[in-house]
């Protein structure tokens, strides 16, 4: 699935500007050979449906939470995670329980979930920066990298 950057970038820029950018209204244009956009899908639907039963499996499995009582308190939980080490290999995930008696796994696991949500707060800032709504989201991203780190070093 090759394309060219600057053309598909031009596409998506014109639906949008027609308020068309919309998934269904992407591969609806895509659909046609001839666009910029039909070389980054996959037309095959043999292929394209084993993708989405493996997507459709990713959201079944995540779709569980879970209550679980800790210290005199309840936290709902996703029941079933990515385990941090099978994730290496492949892929793999585990029950957020059963990830509580792998303790170098659990850490790996809330870790990765720091970086991720570090991220996220990170792209809110680029966005509050760029739309000029800076409130404390940059110092909010630098709390969370010290907190990772504190998890990272408590298990040293």
């Amino acid at each position: 699935m090759r394309s060219d950057h600057a053309k598909v970038r031009s596409e998506l820029s014109r639906l949008s500007k027609q308020n068309k950018l919309t998934a269904a209204y992407t591969v609806a244009v895509a659909s046609n050979p001839k666009s910029a956009l039909h070389a980054c899908f996959e037309w095959d639907d043999k292929i394209a449906g084993v993708k989405y039963r493996l997507e459709q499996a990713r959201e079944l499995i995540s779709s569980f939470e879970i209550t679980v009582r800790v210290e005199h308190r309840n936290v709902e939980v996703q029941e079933f995670v990515h385990h941090p080490h099978k994730s290496k290999t492949g892929g793999g995930y585990v029950g957020t329980v059963e990830l509580r008696d792998q303790p170098d796994a659990a850490r790996d696991f809330v870790q990765g979930q720091l970086q991720i949500a570090e991220a996220y707060v990170r792209k809110a800032a680029d966005f509050a920066t760029v739309l000029k709504v800076e409130g404390e989201t940059r110092d909010l991203a630098d709390r969370l990298r010290t907190l990772r780190a504190r998890v990272s070093e408590a298990a040293a």
